[in-house]
């Protein structure tokens, strides 16, 4: 089971997609695994944490 959190960003001004995944972030995707492994009678030992981070680039008129 992987629940997982997608961050993009269009430039690195203010940082990676993922620095935005701060602790407080982490703990509201734990709870929410939480409430959903106890609803299906999952097993933590199952369960993997992963942040995809997309760095967009908008071309105008390249072509």
């Amino acid at each position: 089971m992987h629940f997982i959190e997608v961050k993009t960003r269009t430039s690195d001004e203010f940082g990676y997609p993922s620095d935005a995944v701060t602790d407080t972030k982490q703990k509201k995707i734990k709870n929410a695994a939480r409430h959903y492994l106890s609803s299906r009678r999952g097993k933590w030992e199952d369960v993997s944490f992963d942040v995809f981070e997309i760095m967009t680039n908008h071309l105008e008129d390249c072509m």
